[in-house]
């Protein structure tokens, strides 16, 4: 799908860099399965290939410049821009995407008046999504404690939360979203430490616990029958929180095809 209009990483556009820079397209390759391992024997022992969804969106650009020491400042300006990892698109307003810089153009011998094209791929989460969270706070005082959320996007979402200690501490907490329930028992939090759940900077799922006894993971602590993170599709999904006091706070980024 080829698009039109600025584009941003971690919130600065690349033609503000410099008067000389210009992006002349954009494209957003659909969606591939790719292969990241090879299938290894050693010692009898076969590790099995990995595949995993990716997202590539082609930049391309000019630096009208006929003066070749300025242009390549430029060109050092944009290499750096590149190191971004949040990328928003005029085209996509209200969206962002996590992405790396895989390939960047040979720049040594450019003429003026050539284009460059740099791929920036998203694998962590090859979905764009909202670039503002919806959010559910909920305090939960014991028995059962329900609300709603409602969920933005166009496919299934991954929903983070952070969930609090109350003034006896937190030992056993479930939070379910639709049909999907995450459990923890023997946490031994103490009262005001926290529980993350959710993806990290990088977009990795994490379960994190920190506060006044370090930080620790939770992951031990999750019970048998929990699943591995919460997801929903998209609309109102009801929420129940039981276990010990604590208050939960749920974020949810619409994803969008």
């Amino acid at each position: 799908m080829i698009l039109a209009g600025g584009i941003a990483l971690d919130g600065v556009l690349l033609e503000s860099l410099a008067d000389t820079l210009a992006v002349t397209d954009v494209t957003e390759e659909p969606v591939l399965a790719v292969e990241t391992a090879e299938r290894v024997g050693s010692g009898g022992i076969w590790v099995t290939r990995l595949r995993r969804e990716r997202l590539n969106v082609r930049v391309t650009f000019r630096v009208r410049d006929v003066r070749r020491l300025r242009r390549a400042g430029t060109l050092g300006l944009a290499a750096a821009w590149a190191q971004g990892r949040v990328m928003t698109w005029d085209s996509r307003p209200g969206q962002r995407l996590r992405v790396r810089c895989t390939a960047w153009p040979e720049t040594g011998s450019l003429r003026w008046n050539e284009s460059l094209c740099a791929v920036f791929t998203a694998c962590e989460q090859p979905l764009w999504e909202s670039a503002a969270p919806v959010t559910l706070a909920l305090a939960h005082a014991g028995g059962a404690t329900a609300g709603t959320l409602e969920i933005p996007g166009q496919t299934e979402a991954e929903i983070a939360a952070e969930i609090t200690a109350g003034a006896g501490g937190l030992n056993a907490v479930s939070v379910t979203v639709a049909d999907r329930t995450l459990a923890f028992a023997g946490l031994g939090m103490a009262a005001g430490e926290t529980l993350t759940l959710g993806p990290d900077g990088e977009g990795r799922w994490s379960w994190r616990i920190s506060g006044a006894g370090g930080a620790r993971s939770a992951f031990p602590c999750r019970t048998l029958g929990s699943a591995d993170r919460l997801c929903a599709l998209p609309g109102a999904r009801s929420v129940t929180v039981t276990g010990d006091a604590c208050a939960v706070t749920l974020a949810v980024r619409g994803r969008y095809l």
